[in-house]
């Protein structure tokens, strides 16, 4: 009995394998292993890490403005530790009125030992991810000082064991 034949599901797993050095149009990164299972993983796990601007009223202390790193980890129902660990650094800036403006790197590491520095972004006004997928968040507030920048490498374990390859981050 035959077997029916394998498709791809979504777009972007058509669009990975036409790019691939058996592809019809293959990328650059097509003749490297690495750099072909580096494209891969950001298709079938696309963790992300991105900066989003948070305004809210508390009704105690009044205007809240700040700003949320948010760490998505798609197809996870919970976090468990060790599961990301990341290497990088904050940029901050900060104004020196008419001598022009000063920048401070605040390094941002962490292992798979260490506590991670987020918390879960849940309550009433945080809308849950589609899939049901952890979301977490590290909360910055802007007083005197500005971050401009947050840059590093962002390592993924989704399975306890099967590590993927480094994420470049660049959030600036």
């Amino acid at each position: 009995m035959s077997q029916p034949p394998i498709h791809p599901r979504t777009r972007q797993q058509k669009k990975w394998l036409k790019q691939t050095r058996f592809g019809t149009c293959p990328a650059d990164w097509s003749g490297e292993f690495n750099q072909s299972m580096r494209e891969f993983y950001r298709i079938v796990l696309p963790v992300s890490l991105k900066l989003e601007r948070w305004n809210d009223i508390n009704p105690l202390s009044g205007l809240i403005n700040e700003l949320r790193l948010v760490l998505r980890l798609p197809g996870q129902r919970e976090y468990k530790q060790g599961m990301v660990s990341f290497d990088g650094h904050e940029e901050w800036q900060r104004s020196l009125g008419l001598r022009g403006l000063s920048t401070r790197c605040v390094p941002l590491v962490w292992g798979e030992d260490d506590p991670i520095p987020f918390d879960l972004d849940v309550g009433t006004r945080v809308q849950p991810e589609a899939d049901g997928s952890v979301r977490l968040r590290r909360a910055y507030h802007e007083d005197v000082e500005k971050l401009i920048a947050i840059r590093g490498s962002l390592t993924y374990q989704p399975i306890e064991g099967l590590y993927l390859a480094a994420i470049d981050i660049d959030l600036s």
